[in-house]
Parts: C-alpha cells; structure tokens; sequence
C-alpha cells in the first residue's frame, strides 16, 4: 500500500464521518434553539412561580397553626373532661345504693324525732295528754 491509497482511504473516511456528523450536529442546533426559547419562558414564568410558592407556603403555616391550636384546645378539653370523670368516679362511692338507704334512713329518723318534739311541744303547752 502506497502513501497515496493510505491518504484516500484516510480522506474518504473523514469524509463519511463528516457526512454522518452533519445530521447530529443539525439535531444538536435545533435542541439547543428549543432548550433555549423554554430557559427563556421559565425565566420570564419563574417569578410568578416563586410568588406563588410563597403564598402557599405561607398558608400551609397559617393553616398548621390552626390545627395545633384546635388540637391543644380539644386536649384541654379532654383533660377537663377526664378530670370530670375522675372526680364522678371519686364520688361514686360515696352515692351507692347502700349508702343512699343509710341516707334516706337517717331522714326518717330525724324526721320521726321532729314529729315527736312537736308532739312534745304540744302537750307540753296545752298541758293534757291525748
């Protein structure tokens, strides 16, 4: 092989692979020009988007403090509400059905006792026994 025939296949080579590099290299342009004209849009949309982004940031704040507010308050509430029950379930005890027959006894027996110093009190002033 001679220096010429080396230089042509080197040539024709070349060649071929500059035939084949014109089409990726168009694509490659032609992306570029899209990519460019979409930075371009989200440039001039970004600024809405961060105004935006703020205000829903802001209110998903707003809207997770009222939620914790409402559930420290329902909290107090049930702390409130068990402190009820605990005290009812104290003074349970105290209310059985024992203990209120025991009540309604000793009811009976001061009234029975005020019956008679009434009657006492009547013979007593009107001086004669009935």
């Amino acid at each position: 092989m001679s220096l010429e025939t080396g230089l042509f296949i080197l040539i024709l080579l070349l060649a071929v692979f500059l035939i084949f590099a014109v089409p990726v290299l168009y694509q490659l342009y032609n992306s570029a020009k899209r990519a460019s004209a979409t930075l371009e849009a989200l440039n001039r949309s970004l600024p809405l988007i961060l105004t935006n982004l703020e205000e829903i940031t802001t209110n998903m704040n707003k809207a997770s403090r009222n939620v914790h507010d409402q559930v420290e308050s329902l909290a107090r509430a049930a702390e409130r509400y068990q402190g009820i029950i605990g005290a009812i379930g104290g003074a349970r005890g105290l209310f059985t059905v024992n203990t209120a027959l025991s009540l309604l006894g000793k009811i009976g027996l001061i009234g029975a006792v005020l019956k008679g110093l009434k009657v006492f009190s009547d013979v007593f002033r009107s001086g004669k026994a009935s």
